[in-house]
């Protein structure tokens, strides 16, 4: 089932919950040594509980460009599928073609950057003055 980033009534593509897990499990994994949401509060503690108040977006913009500077550093051999269950791979088998950085793996299912949707809806909420949600 696919899951979307929701400002009032406008979504934001993501793709499928696990693919989603994986964006937040790779971040946690390789950025945060001292524990989930450690470093990255309003991303992991906030965001992927489903809910991110309008207040924190601010915070949340500056995580991310934060996040994207730092996975485009990693190799893609660094994503992780579950932080949960490293044993689980990624479906599909090895990437290949474009995806060189851990950053170029999070693409939704229509072919736009994980990064570019969620900055979309970061822009949304703060016109709208709305919440983020997950749904």
């Amino acid at each position: 089932m696919g899951v979307n980033f929701v400002v009032d009534n406008k979504t934001f593509n993501v793709g499928s919950a696990n693919f989603l897990h994986s964006f937040f499990s790779t971040i946690s994994y390789n950025m945060e040594p001292q524990g989930w949401g450690s470093r990255f509060p309003m991303l992991i503690k906030h965001l992927y509980m489903g809910r991110l108040p309008y207040e924190k977006l601010p915070q949340l913009r500056e995580e991310l460009q934060n996040v994207l500077m730092e996975l485009e550093k990693l190799p893609v051999s660094r994503v992780i599928w579950d932080i949960e269950d490293l044993a689980k791979e990624i479906p599909g088998g090895p990437l290949a073609g474009n995806v060189k950085t851990a950053a170029d793996f999070f693409i939704t299912d229509v072919g736009t950057s994980l990064f570019d949707e969620l900055n979309q809806a970061i822009d949304y909420a703060m016109k709208r003055k709305a919440d983020i949600t997950i749904l």
